[in-house]
């Protein structure tokens, strides 16, 4: 496919909210049960994008957004991304944006914090492939009355 890397602009977001529509739609029928929610929360993640200040990449396939990433830096050596979504359909373009994600951004930091797997054997199994350097063991904190 012919492809194109741009910085993830508001020109950008319409095409974005489509492609996570379809993003839904798919993952939903894989009885996914937090696709609504995470799909909810990136969509308001992109509409405020420049008011939370997220930075991120757009690849466009013959025109149309196909993936994207949106995050920023959490500190002086780690960048977090917050969002990526590709096409389902489309092989080896998530493995391609997160690439560009990392080579056009926060070029200064040393790691990059992909945030947790939900629980989900197939985000999980994607995480691990890239061999982080860490696992951070996460914890639920409730107050007892």
């Amino acid at each position: 496919h012919d492809f194109a890397v741009e910085i993830f602009r508001p020109k950008h977001l319409d095409g974005a909210l489509e492609l996570l529509a379809q993003w839904q739609r798919v993952r939903s029928s894989d009885d996914n049960r937090s696709a609504n929610h995470e799909a909810s929360a990136t969509a308001e993640g992109l509409q405020l994008a420049t008011v939370l200040g997220l930075e991120g990449v757009t690849v466009l396939v013959e025109g149309s957004v196909s993936a994207f990433a949106l995050g920023e830096r959490l500190n002086r050596e780690t960048s977090v991304c917050h969002f990526e979504k590709s096409d389902p359909f489309m092989e080896g373009i998530s493995q391609l944006v997160d690439q560009q994600f990392n080579s056009l951004l926060f070029t200064d930091c040393l790691y990059v914090n992909r945030e947790q797997d939900l629980g989900e054997p197939g985000l999980r199994a994607a995480k691990l492939s890239y061999h982080p350097v860490r696992l951070i063991r996460k914890f639920r904190a409730r107050q007892m009355l």
